[in-house]
């Protein structure tokens, strides 16, 4: 019975790693997950992955839309920012460790 509650309390974490918000928009993915920020909470896992499936294809948009070289390169790292996002469950043991 606990286990039934327990996941029934279970959120899911749309979750990005950390990005310099500068002009170069550099990021590391290697950073371990528990160190990424946490952008949006769902209730279901399915939630999560639509909304981080819009993400990517508005990002796409937006590159596609861009003649503009240096925005294009810009846009283009954002692209694969956004791919890098993951939904992970609130009782992931990942997210707990302190690497």
């Amino acid at each position: 019975m606990k286990l039934i509650v327990g996941a029934a309390l279970a959120s899911w974490f749309l979750m990005a790693p950390p990005i310099d918000t500068g002009w170069d928009a550099d990021f590391d993915p290697s950073t371990p997950i528990s160190h990424w920020s946490v952008v949006k909470t769902y209730d279901t896992a399915d939630e999560c992955n639509l909304v981080r499936y819009w993400r990517i294809m508005n990002a796409m948009r937006e590159l596609k839309g861009n003649e503009d070289q240096i925005k294009r390169a810009r846009r283009h790292k954002l692209l694969i920012w956004d791919y890098l996002w993951e939904c992970h469950s609130s009782d992931d043991a990942d997210l707990r460790h302190g690497d």
